[in-house]
């Protein structure tokens, strides 16, 4: 499809065969449009035929080939003087031959040419049939449409009609008449031989029968005259058949996003009419109506039109047709005299009565209306406050007016404009310092006011010089409430104007340096050369002046502005020096009203007085001040810091739309950098004043263009034009343009504008805020020069006459708003687009040079209003839908059933018995808590024991003695003189009216009579106490079991800061239990527990606040997905999730979750039963479809969409090519194969919307000027070049000033750069590869490779910059880290760390370690086989702190070395080593420890805390000094009871704290914990309850104490933990045979007096000791003996001892190894079946978890 480069399409078009010609011809065809600069013509056929076909057009380098030869030929005829037609050259004979297929290539390089394409495609392309000859005649012509090609097909085959030529119609009726012609004098000259024969029989016969042969003739001739002769009829249409095709559909390639959102815009202009006379005559005067018509050639001025994006040049000036009745000769005079003598009667005799005005009344909508049709700008914004204005007074109609009300416009007065009330703050400036000085000139008076008769006696006093029109325009700009008097504070609106006009000059210095120098940041380092971190206001005026910039005092103003900040400072900060990049002087003032509904709000604008200015000012202030205002004798300020940080907490900066610093500097009236209560009282007076102003504005606009506001103007505004219209179309002169119609591609981008522009749902309303314009699009009308494209400026013409031409020209720059609100009428079942008519009146543009008018020979208002109008039509080829994704629904399984659940239902809310126990016991708390209080008063409080030795708590016992009976009541009696009772009881008692009015209807409605009929009522206290005493027994029994609760947990008591609040502290424990089993689940994930994290999660989301919480199954989803892959339930989850925020308040990673889990295909989902393969997909589309259409600004879920449409794209592409290969009938491939490019043409339309950037969602048809009016491309070029001719704006140079020195890096740094080291993405890809975060955050694996796969060679997904960055690399390793291919995950981890300065990233290296210890892990490797897992750790952790990223300081940022998984990796790997050495070498366990604590500083976990406490107890020697040992002993006890307050279900934990306790001599403690530790007996690790069952029996057998030198008696005792050792023992053979085990219990046994017992299981562990522990063989031996001897009545049981002695001998001097002992592997084998602890691809190792067995 495109050529070299893809700067090229490339058209195919053939004409095999057209048919219907009226007869045969030799014929050529011509095409022409598709934008070709020149018409392409076939050969010519050779012979002639009724039904040619097949022509042959020359190749493209053919004919410019031709074109090169000719021209060279033509050139050299003219260099010899040669004149006359050259001969064509003959194409060169290497040139192709002609073939039937024309090959025709546009370009596309640039946005320009790839709209001029769209647009001519959807133009028609004409196909001329021609007859061959020496002069060409045309035969036939038909046009095609070629816009399927765009998005539809990539090849078409049209067969349309052929209409014949008018110069064929000639030809055919000229040879039907002469064919005519002829037969006529063939059967004239057959008439005239029968009449000479009948004549010759005549006279041969004679007589009779001669006169009736003559009649006879004669009767035959008068009937051969009667005959008709035969008419002409024009031929039947042919037809022609035309292929067209392209490589592909164009649009897959220059405009996927418009893919289902596009259409054919069609703009027709009939004419403009009504023409000011200016303009009539300017070529002189026109000749009389009816004297001539047509084009007037003589008219010196073209008119042009922009319109929704289409350019009509050329109109011509045109008179109309006109029938002038002519009056017969004398009946004219005696008209003439006749008018004259009724004239002079009428003049003699009474004045003809008045016409009568309209009599209708119209609406604001209509009002409106009108004011929009008539032209004015601001009819959007300000006609309904106009309306109202109008129609307040009536109040019986209905919310209408009439001409009456109409006429109340002319009461308005107009204020004077910015410019007078600048003049006039200069005047009294200069006449008496300041504002507050001339008020009180004014105020002669001292009454705080001025009416208008003491401002006009002021001013004469002052020696004002202006006019009393001037004066009362004066007035009436300041009296803002129009009360007819001006306060204080509008008179210092005036201070306001000048601080927007300071403003507006800064600004427009700071834009002209900005454009100047680039951009902002270009601008900073030329006025801080040095790079010093300081601006001074001299640096600013040196950069200027070496820039060219001449107006110091801009620039004065601008650093006053920039300084603002730190008013103080002689210099500039960085950050001060910013606020440069967003000065808008425009903006600010229209921020004016807004910052004043923000601060001041109901109590501004429109108050009817109820609020003095002070007051206003007072108020605004403390809403800055979030605070009441201080006393202090200082006056209150805000400075800019202070200012903007309030407004940042009022609004949003999108509600003020400036930089709140614009508008602090505008109010900042004295700059003196503070406001205070003067200048915050002006706001609400100068947004009234602007209101005032603005409703002026539209006054002057009736009576420019009407001249006076009365009935005519009313009629005209709001009454029926179609007399008007017809009078001016039929009869009047109007302009009219050859190429009147315009066929536009209009794409996503445009109907996006269009549907923000109505105002319609169906785009979403994307509009970022409500445009002045909404509704409709504004129209330019230039007149330009005969020749010219655009307008120019008159002062560039020399030639006197066209210079005249061209200034009248300019000043009739025109402007229409065009109302498209009917193109968003109701779609058509018939699926025919919106078409519109429309009239749009012409206005002025008000941007016009300075001094253009001087002469004043210029009409003011050019074109009046409702005068001049261009009248046309719009019409789109479609009907408007809503945009993509459309026909959005929930989605659903294949069997109809909705798939998202409906929400749980919701509980019933609380009965009235429920609330009044819920609020009593309220209300037992504020008791309690005045119980406390009274306690405290009276010294009622005595100290409590909480902990052992007597350690006493910080908080005292209250009323355990010295309470006596109705102490407490008489004490709140007193309280406040009881006011306190009272409002307990207030606090109660309407809980007490609900329940009596629900549940006892009889009882009374008030309060009781105080009489004895109040005893029937007894009952209802009664009933009333029972929830009472239950409210207060279930708060007792509340607390006491807390109080239980936390005597055996441990903790001392304390007392929430809520207590008193049930509710508060209930979820307050809730919140921290929630907290606690989120961080257990993931310290267990972390182990590899996965078994006992996901109960851990399920008991998460059993709890109260989480039963319908969208973040914890969210969470608990995410948990499924990564460890085990478990899908199902994942997805189970993750509906109910939804289903709990399907509305509005679905978070848009559940969205995506769910809809990437449905296309996981490697994984089973629930709608995989249903049997439908596209289930899957239909149900993610719908997802994401729902979420795009409610969140339209959120461009994830496109990327998302992308990912959905390429995954089912590339699955049809899949068993498109198994079908291929199966033989699978060809119309099934083809449809296969047609649904696979649908689906990638979709995926690529929601990929080019993804990264879009925000315009194309965005905006309206209309841009606005600095003003707020419309703004025109062709005008502000003008207006500009205007400006720079007149010297009013300097021009900015075209070269921008290099980087100084200072700035530049330098050419040997010390340190290289990190940018310069590392590979970044592309930062238009930044979405794309948060998504790609996204999908890891998931755990999709899968999903991930196929976007940097197919997705990256099909679509293109990333940039190449952005797939070879570091950041892709990275979440390519993360992909294949989840998949568990460790292989390929440490391959590109090698070939990252191969580029230069990769290797110098520590999410790298931790990420290697990763890998590394995990394929370690799975390969049960000892502690060397994790040595490269321990150097990448270790390198990762070695890191500094990255290179700053923003402003925030060194120490605040985050480091690798915060990263607890790092550590507790690094913790683990020592650890084992540490254990696989006996603990022999300290400085290995040293280090282990270290980092285990280091990894409790970033997170507390109790794995940690375990594993010191471990490491600990391993350092412990029986050599070592005694009181060394107790204090490691006690240090270990003491790390392990913090991992116990962590996890106090953790048996690992529990028993080694036994096993502390146990070497401590704490019996009690060690049996409570065995006995603890027994409850978890299923998540007790084998090698741990070995290690606790060994001990206890050691412990526990004084006879072998001396072995290892246990104190007997008081350490060691016979049987003191037997019982406990034989239990723990039976866990473990309970999970398999284990000689070890065997072992323990039978001792444990014998210990414990079983000698039976301990003998038959010392001949089970017999057999099994030989080869798990041959040395304890002997010991056994003896054991079992000793005990067969304790029971000599049972004497066989001593043989089955000798037996299993003598067996166990021989196996160990065979060496037999057929007996399959419970070796280490077995014991963690049965460990994991057990447990559950296989570590997943992300989790840590746990030290100590199951180490190697000791001997």
């Amino acid at each position: 499809m495109a050529g070299p480069g893809g700067q090229e399409i490339v058209f195919h078009v053939e004409v095999p065969s057209t048919t219907g010609l009226p007869r045969p011809e030799q014929t050529f065809i011509r095409l022409s449009g598709l934008g070709l600069a020149e018409d392409i013509s076939s050969e010519a056929l050779a012979e002639d035929s009724a039904e040619p076909g097949g022509w042959l057009f020359m190749s493209p380098e053919a004919l410019a080939e031709a074109a090169r030869l000719k021209a060279e030929a033509e050139a050299a005829a003219n260099t010899k003087g040669k004149k006359g037609k050259q001969e064509e050259e003959p194409p060169p004979s290497d040139a192709p031959p002609p073939g039937p297929v024309c090959r025709i290539s546009r370009p596309i390089g640039t946005p320009e040419e790839r709209q001029s394409l769209l647009d001519n495609l959807c133009s028609p392309l004409r196909v001329t049939l021609f007859r061959a000859g020496e002069t060409p005649v045309p035969l036939a012509e038909a046009s095609l449409d070629l816009s399927g090609l765009i998005h539809n097909t990539s090849s078409l085959e049209l067969d349309v009609e052929l209409s014949w030529s008018q110069e064929l119609i000639g030809e055919l009726r000229t040879q039907f008449e002469e064919e005519a012609a002829a037969a006529a004098e063939a059967a004239a000259a057959a008439k005239a031989e029968a009449d000479a024969a009948a004549a010759a029989a005549a006279e041969a016969e004679g007589g009779v029968e001669a006169q009736e042969a003559e009649g006879s003739a004669a009767g035959d001739a008068e009937e051969g005259e009667a005959e008709e002769p035969p008419k002409f009829q024009e031929p039947q249409a042919g037809s022609i058949v035309l292929k067209a095709s392209t490589a592909a559909p164009i649009g897959r390639a220059l405009c996927p996003e418009d893919l289902h959102d596009w259409a054919v815009l069609t703009v027709k202009l009939d004419g403009l009419y009504h023409l000011p006379q200016k303009l009539l005559e300017a070529g002189g005067p026109l000749p009389e109506p009816g004297t001539a018509e047509g084009p007037v050639d003589t008219y010196p001025l073209r008119y042009a039109i922009d319109l929704l994006g289409s350019s009509f040049i050329g109109g011509k000036l045109i008179l109309p047709h006109v029938e002038i009745p002519q009056a017969p000769e004398g009946e004219a005079e005696a008209a003439a005299d006749g008018a004259e003598a009724e004239g002079e009667e009428a003049a003699e005799g009474e004045a003809a009565p008045a016409e009568q005005g309209p009599s209708f009344d119209i609406g604001t909508e209509e009002f409106v209306e009108g004011l929009v049709r008539a032209g004015f700008a601001a009819a959007k914004e300000d006609g309904p406050a106009v309306f109202d204005f109008l129609g307040r007074p009536r109040t019986g109609m209905g919310g209408r007016i009439g001409p009456q009300e109409f006429a109340r416009l002319a009461e308005l007065g107009v204020p004077a404009s910015v410019p007078k009330l600048l003049e006039f703050y200069s005047f009294l400036v200069e006449k008496h310092e300041n504002l507050e000085t001339a008020f009180g000139a004014l105020d002669s008076s001292a009454e705080g006011s001025f009416d208008a008769e003491a401002f006009n006696a002021g001013l004469e006093a002052m020696g004002y010089a202006g006019s009393p029109e001037e004066a009362e325009a004066l007035f009436f700009a300041l009296d803002s409430q129009r009360s007819g008097s001006v306060a204080r504070e509008d008179l210092r609106t005036l201070a306001v104007h000048k601080k927007l006009k300071e403003l507006e000059t800064a600004s427009g210095a700071a834009n002209w340096l900005i454009k100047a120098t680039g951009s902002a940041q270009a601008l900073l380092q030329q006025v801080d050369e040095e790079k010093s971190g300081s601006i001074s206001k001299e640096a600013i005026f040196e950069t200027a002046k070496k820039l060219g910039y001449p107006n110091t005092e801009a620039l004065e103003l601008l650093f006053s502005y920039l300084s603002v900040v730190e008013p103080d400072a002689e210099t500039l900060s960085y950050t001060s020096f910013q606020a440069v990049a967003d000065m808008d002087a425009a903006a600010a003032a229209a921020a004016m009203s807004r910052l004043d509904e923000v601060i001041v709000g109901s109590e501004g604008l429109g108050t009817t007085g109820n609020f003095s200015a002070e007051g206003i000012a007072e108020s605004a202030m403390k809403k800055l001040l979030n605070g009441p205002l201080k006393t202090e004798e200082e006056p209150v300020g805000l400075n800019c810091d202070d200012f903007k940080a309030a407004m940042n907490r009022l609004s949003s900066a999108e509600v003020l739309g400036v930089n709140p610093q614009l508008l602090f500097f505008v109010l900042d009236t004295a700059g003196v950098g503070k406001l205070h209560l003067p200048e915050l009282s002006v706001l609400a007076s100068f947004s009234s004043a602007a209101r005032w102003q603005r409703l002026a504005a539209c006054k002057s606009f009736v009576q420019e263009g009407f001249g006076s506001i009365d009935n005519e103007a009313f009629k005209k505004l709001f009454d029926d034009l179609s007399e008007y219209y017809s009078e001016a179309e039929e009869s009047l002169p109007y302009v009219k343009w050859d190429k009147a119609e315009f066929h536009g591609y209009r794409g996503r981008q445009w109907l996006q504008k269009l549907l923000n522009t109505l105002g319609d749902s169906r785009g979403r309303l994307r509009a970022k805020e409500a445009e002045a314009f909404a509704g409709g699009a504004w129209l330019h009308l230039f007149p330009l020069l005969d020749g010219q494209t655009a307008p120019v400026d008159f002062k560039e013409i020399t030639d006197a006459t066209q210079s005249g031409h061209v200034k009248l020209a300019r000043w009739h720059n025109a402007q229409a708003f065009l109302d498209l609100r009917r193109l968003a009428a109701p779609v058509n079942q018939d699926g025919v687009g919106p078409e519109l008519e429309f009239r749009a009146f012409i206005t002025q543009v008000p941007n016009q040079p300075s001094a253009i008018n001087e002469a004043g020979d210029l009409d003011k208002a050019p074109y009046g209003a409702c005068q001049t109008y261009v009248k046309g039509s719009i019409r789109l080829d479609r009907p408007l839908l809503q945009l993509c994704p459309r026909d959005v629904r929930a989605p659903v399984t294949p069997a109809g059933e909705t798939y998202v659940p409906p929400p749980p239902p919701k509980p019933p809310p609380p009965t009235v018995n429920e609330e009044l126990e819920k609020e009593a016991s309220r209300v037992i708390g504020l008791l309690a808590f005045e119980f406390a209080s009274m306690c405290h008063e009276y010294g009622l409080e005595e100290p409590q024991i909480t902990g052992p030795k007597g350690q006493v708590s910080k908080h005292a016992a209250l009323g355990s003695k010295g309470v006596k009976h109705h102490m407490f009541v008489d004490w709140l009696e007193q309280q406040l003189e009881g006011t306190a009772l009272k409002e307990l009881g207030a606090e109660i008692r309407p809980a007490i009216v609900r329940l009596v009015r629900a549940e006892n209807k009889d009882g009374p409605s008030c309060g009781l009579g105080g009489n004895e009929h109040d005893a029937r009522y007894s009952y209802l206290r009664d009933y009333i106490l029972k929830h009472l005493f239950r409210a207060l027994n279930c708060d007792v029994e509340t607390h006491r079991r807390k109080r239980d609760e936390r005597l055996w947990r441990g903790p001392p008591l304390t007392t929430p800061a809520n207590a008193q609040d049930g509710d508060a502290v209930e979820m307050d424990q809730s919140n921290e239990q929630d907290e606690s089993l989120l961080r257990l689940a993931f310290e267990y994930e972390l182990q590899g527990d996965f078994g006992r994290a996901r109960e851990l999660h399920e008991e998460r989301l059993a709890l109260e606040k989480n039963v319908e919480s969208a973040d914890a199954w969210y969470g608990f989803a995410r948990f499924l997905m990564r460890c085990g892959q478990n899908q199902l339930d994942a997805e189970q989850a993750l509906r109910y999730c939804l289903s709990l925020t399907w509305d509005d308040r679905s978070s848009f990673k559940e969205v995506a979750f769910l809809a990437c889990m449905l296309q996981n295909r490697a994984l089973p989902c629930s709608l995989d039963a249903e049997g439908h393969r596209s289930a899957r997909f239909e149900a993610a589309l719908s997802l994401l479809e729902v979420y795009a259409d409610r969140h339209a600004t959120n461009r994830q879920p496109l990327y998302f969409l992308f990912l959905v449409y390429g995954l089912e794209a590339y699955g049809v592409q899949a068993e498109l090519a198994a079908a291929s290969e199966a033989g699978e009938a060809p119309e099934v491939l083809e449809d296969m194969a047609g649904q696979a490019a649908k689906l990638s043409a979709e995926a690529a339309k929601y990929l080019e919307m993804a990264r879009a950037p925000p315009e194309l969602f965005t905006g309206t048809l209309n841009s606005a000027d600095s003003l707020g009016g419309p703004s025109f491309d062709k005008l502000e070029t003008l207006v500009h070049k205007e400006q720079i001719n007149r010297n009013e704006v300097t021009e900015v140079p075209s070269t921008k000033p290099e980087v100084p020195a200072g700035w530049k890096p330098p050419a040997q740094p010390v340190f290289p750069d990190p940018k310069s080291m590392h590979r970044t993405p592309d930062v238009d890809d930044a979405m794309a590869l948060d998504c790609i975060d996204l999908l890891l955050h998931f755990g999709f694996p899968d999903l991930v490779r196929f976007l940097f796969t197919e997705a990256m060679q099909t679509y293109g997904f990333l940039s190449p910059i952005s797939a070879s960055s570091d950041r892709c690399k990275i979440q390519m390793i993360k992909a294949n880290m989840h998949a568990k291919d460790w292989v390929e995950a440490e391959r590109l981890v090698s070939e990252l760390f191969e580029a230069r300065g990769a290797d110098r990233d520590a999410e790298a290296h931790g990420l290697l370690g990763e890998v590394r210890f995990q394929a370690a892990r799975a390969a049960s490797a000892n502690s060397t086989g994790y040595a490269s897992s321990l150097a990448s750790f270790e390198t990762a952790l070695s890191f500094l702190p990255g290179p700053e990223r923003k402003l925030e300081p060194l120490a605040t940022r985050p480091s690798p070395k915060d990263d607890p998984v790092l550590h507790l990796r690094v913790a683990y790997i020592l650890h084992l080593r540490a254990e696989e050495g006996g603990f022999q070498d300290a400085a290995v366990a040293e280090r282990a420890v270290y980092h285990y604590k280091r990894s409790l500083l970033a997170s507390p976990t109790a794995e940690a805390w375990k594993s010191i406490g471990v490491c600990t107890y391993r350092s412990v020697r029986p050599d070592m000094d005694p009181k060394k040992r107790i204090r490691l002993l006690k240090d270990a006890s003491r790390y392990l009871t913090e991992a116990n307050v962590l996890d106090r279900e953790r048996p690992q934990i529990i028993s080694w704290l036994a096993i502390c306790a146990v070497e401590l001599g704490n019996e009690q403690i060690a049996k409570q914990c065995i006995r603890q530790a027994l409850q978890f007996e299923d998540r007790l690790d084998t090698q741990t309850a070995l290690e606790l069952s060994s001990l206890l029996l050691r412990f526990s057998d004084e006879q072998r104490a001396h072995e290892w030198g246990g104190k007997r008696g008081t350490l060691v005792k016979d049987g003191r933990y037997a019982v406990e050792a034989a239990a723990v023992a039976r866990i473990v053979l309970s999970r398999g045979e284990s000689g070890l085990a065997r072992h323990v219990l039978a001792r444990a046994l014998a210990l414990s007096g079983e000698f039976g017992a301990a003998a038959a299981e010392f001949c089970a562990a017999l057999p099994l000791l030989v080869a798990e522990d041959p040395e304890a063989l002997d010991l056994a031996a003896d054991m079992a003996r000793k005990c067969a001897g304790k029971m000599p009545g049972e004497p066989q049981l001593a043989a089955l001892v000798e037996e299993a002695i003598e067996v166990a001998l021989e196996q160990q001097s065979a060496d037999v190894e057929n007996i399959a002992p419970m070796s280490d592997s077995n014991i963690m084998a049965a460990d994991a079946a057990a447990d559950k602890t296989n570590m997943g691809p992300l989790g840590a190792a746990v030290p100590g978890e199951e180490p190697p067995a000791q001997s």
